[in-house]
């Protein structure tokens, strides 16, 4: 029994001291080899000498005496040797034994590895603490910056708003007088004529980008509403091109549609899609040499979708700038060495567009040797079909 016990103290690294009740140690033992030599209690000394902790105690020791306190226990009391590592002990104060030779028992444990691990979760706590605390602050801030950032939002909204509708009205009326003097009963002399055409271009471009800052305000606040109704995708390619053939005749350009035999309707808003057509089909303009071909090839990659492809056959763009074409108001490397006119949100607008149908919008092209657009739209199915023949009747 006493080799288990001595095993079992010698595990533990426990050892203890024979108190007075003024703090002589008259016994040690157990095993204390554990504690640095200079720190260990030898017997005759006072244990304030080898305990400082228990000094502010001393009134412990009475209590105990008497049975009025159990025991007293310093836990994880932190220590360092002489390399300056630390290590822990708890001291436990209480009677001792009868047959002991002084009244007072203090056991001194090694709670080395209990003590670095509560020093660590009290680190990790107080870490926790603190990264709380800063999660917060940041939690405020960010509703703060949120907060001012929906105010700035909703103050462009409503400049753009006014400033289109501000926009509007001079532009109508200019338009209107423009269109008095090309058709009036005076007759314009050649000059005048290719002046007031210059004015009316003028004017349309004008009316173009304030229509373009309206959509995009529309798209960012998500205010832009789709009237979807059964349609044609050859035929509004067809009234696309019709409408811009004046560009195109302009720079002896033509363009070829390429259609499959047979092809579903597609549900859609018809004006959008031809905004949509609008814009590949002015910017395939734009970059093409005069007296080039612009193909439209339309196809059905399969039973849900159909795809329509944009190829020029112009300079083409770079690969860092296809990355950011779809960008608001970002205008590539050919735009600006050429010097064209535009604000750089017709490809945003358009590719919004497309995604707001369900489809997609990208860019495939090759510096040289031109550039193909190709967005695809779901075909009808036969639950669209069911709604829009209903909304007919």
């Amino acid at each position: 029994m006493n080799t288990i016990l001595h095993e079992i103290v010698q595990d533990r690294n426990l050892g203890y001291c024979i108190l007075t009740p003024e703090g002589d140690i008259v016994e040690t033992g157990g095993d204390l080899d554990w504690l640095p030599t200079d720190q260990r209690p030898r017997v005759g000394e006072v244990v304030f000498q080898s305990f400082p902790e228990l000094i502010g105690n001393e009134s412990a020791f009475q209590e105990i005496l008497t049975r009025a306190l159990p025991r007293l226990e310093l836990p994880y009391l932190n220590r360092q040797d002489a390399l300056g590592q630390t290590f822990y002990i708890t001291l436990t104060l209480m009677p001792a034994p009868s047959r002991a030779p002084a009244p007072l028992l203090l056991i001194i444990e090694d709670v080395s590895e209990v003590g670095s691990l509560e020093q660590l979760l009290t680190q990790n706590r107080n870490e926790l603490r603190l990264l709380h605390a800063l999660q917060t602050r940041q939690a405020i801030e960010l509703q703060t910056l949120n907060y001012q950032l929906k105010r700035l939002a909703e103050m462009k909204a409503m400049f753009i708003t006014i400033a289109a509708h501000e926009f509007r009205s001079p532009l109508t009326v200019i338009q209107g007088y423009l269109d008095l003097l090309m058709d009036g009963p005076d007759p314009l002399t050649a000059r005048q004529r290719e002046y007031v055409e210059i004015l009316q271009q003028s004017v349309a471009q004008l009316s173009h980008l304030v229509q373009n800052l309206v959509d995009m305000n529309r798209l960012q606040t998500d205010q832009l509403d789709l009237r979807l109704v059964q349609c044609s995708l050859p035929m509004l390619i067809t009234d696309t091109v019709t409408y811009l053939r004046p560009q195109f005749d302009a720079r002896q350009q033509q363009v070829e549609v390429h259609l499959p035999e047979t092809l579903p309707p597609i549900l859609c808003d018809p004006m959008r899609i031809q905004q949509v057509l609008d814009n590949l089909l002015t910017n395939a303009n734009k970059y093409t040499p005069p007296g080039s071909i612009i193909h439209i090839i339309v196809e059905q990659p399969d039973e849900t979708s159909v795809a329509c492809h944009v190829q020029d056959n112009g300079p083409g763009i770079e690969p860092e700038d296809i990355e950011k074409l779809f960008t608001p108001f970002y205008r590539g490397k050919q735009a600006r060495l050429n010097g064209l006119r535009g604000m750089g949100l017709g490809l945003y607008i358009a590719q919004s567009i497309i995604q707001q149908h369900g489809g997609s919008l990208t860019c495939h092209s090759v510096p040289g040797q031109g550039t193909r657009f190709t967005f695809t739209l779901p075909l009808l199915n036969e639950e669209d079909a069911k709604i829009t023949s209903m909304e007919a009747i």
